[in-house]
């Protein structure tokens, strides 16, 4: 099966028989190759001849396309993405905060759960996980995960025991409260 589609430099593309996205980054017209770098930063060049058997067809870029091309300088891409700084490091998932109130919009957002407390709570326990979800290891036996409701943008909590769910509420203003109400529910356990 050959392609009809043309290595367009800078041009996406969806390569179908391995799930991966990948663009052009030069056609070589004298040594007739195209070099593509894929979205994990990885480099390859194809002939023209290999170019035309491959299974592939044009796709949009990526959401977050700058993270495995080592962007170093501001707008060196046409983007405002730049490098990060040193001192965003210092205070680890403090923009993990994406909002200390619900969204307007939110429904029910009389409802929301929020603590007004003196003491700050330390999240730097709280890790990230892959599908855009945090989790906190509370004891050997005891989890807590948060998740954000892309809609409200209000906050979930689930505590589990060995993988079993023991409690679950939601409507948390901020991860902060959210963290706050799961080690409540822990220590009254």
């Amino acid at each position: 099966m050959t392609n009809e589609l043309d290595p367009i430099i800078g041009q996406w593309y969806f390569h179908l028989d391995k799930g991966q996205r990948f663009f052009v980054t030069a056609v070589e017209e004298d040594e007739q190759t195209v070099e593509v770098q894929h979205f994990d930063g990885d480099l390859e060049e194809f002939s023209f001849e290999q170019w035309q058997d491959m299974d592939i067809e044009l796709s949009e870029e990526p959401e977050n396309w700058t993270g495995a091309l080592d962007i170093a300088e501001r707008d060196d891409r046409g983007t405002e993405v730049t490098d990060t700084a040193e001192e965003d490091w210092s205070e680890p998932f403090e923009e993990v905060r994406i909002r200390s109130e619900p969204r307007a919009d939110a429904e029910g957002a009389e409802s929301v759960k929020s603590f007004e407390s003196s003491t700050k709570i330390d999240i730097s326990n709280v890790l990230p996980l892959a599908d855009g979800e945090f989790q906190e290891k509370l004891s050997k036996d005891w989890t807590a995960e948060y998740s954000e409701n892309e809609l409200s943008g209000l906050w979930q909590v689930t505590v589990s025991k060995h993988d079993v769910v023991e409690w679950q509420d939601d409507d948390y203003a901020s991860l902060r409260d959210a963290v706050q109400a799961a080690r409540e529910y822990y220590n009254e356990t």
